[in-house]
């Protein structure tokens, strides 16, 4: 009984030490894009969340959303040379 709760409690923090790892990276890959494609934005107010294999970004300005849509191929790019990969890119 008690190796089976070891063996979950392992198993969570391998998941969650993953995670912390994939959002470090989504952090770093949504820098660099920014700074190569909006250098200007650096105040704009950005926060980028991993929500089921889905990216969800998240603007204070619905123009600056509509500006990272039209840019959506070059992150989709960023993000791949990053090696991350996710089923949707969600921008608010």
């Amino acid at each position: 009984m008690f190796r089976s709760i070891g063996s979950r409690v392992d198993k969570v923090k391998k998941n969650l030490a993953q995670a912390d790892q994939a959002g470090n990276k989504l952090d770093r890959a949504f820098a660099r894009f920014l700074a190569e494609y909006f250098p200007e934005g650096k105040g704009w107010g950005f926060k980028a969340d991993i929500l089921n294999n889905k990216v969800m970004i998240q603007t204070s300005n619905k123009t600056i959303a509509n500006e990272l849509i039209l840019r959506i191929r070059e992150l989709s790019a960023v993000l791949k040379e990053e090696k991350l990969n996710f089923d949707q890119i969600i921008i608010r």
